[in-house]
């Protein structure tokens, strides 16, 4: 909150702000911390909305046995490569199947209506 704030005046003080202003500001702008890029599969039915981290999903398919927990920092994760053919190429077919079924997980943990 602290940084967005903080962002927030800065562009204000862009406004009308003098070129050696603007410099120092579009500077200090560029030195803040980037978030990590989100993607979120929000769905609404009626009055309840349902938010997904689709990076999540993506981690659940390409690594072995991922869970939430495994994104803290004392935690490592293993590439499946049950998703790799002999040659070194993806095996599209079971990547496939693998995303199917995580896509299915989050549907089927929605409550029925």
């Amino acid at each position: 909150e602290e940084m967005k704030t903080r962002v927030i005046l800065l562009l204000q003080e862009l406004d009308g702000a003098s070129p050696e202003r603007t410099a120092e500001i579009e500077q200090a702008i560029a030195n803040l911390p980037t978030p990590q890029p989100g993607y979120q599969l929000s769905l609404q039915n009626q009055d309840q909305q349902y938010n997904f981290d689709l990076w999540e999903l993506c981690y659940q398919v390409c690594f072995q046995q991922y869970n939430t927990d495994s994104t803290s920092t004392n935690s490592s994760v293993e590439i499946d490569t049950s998703l790799i053919d002999d040659t070194g190429e993806i095996d599209w077919q079971r990547l496939d199947i693998k995303a199917g079924a995580a896509v299915e997980q989050v549907f089927s943990s929605l409550p029925k209506i």
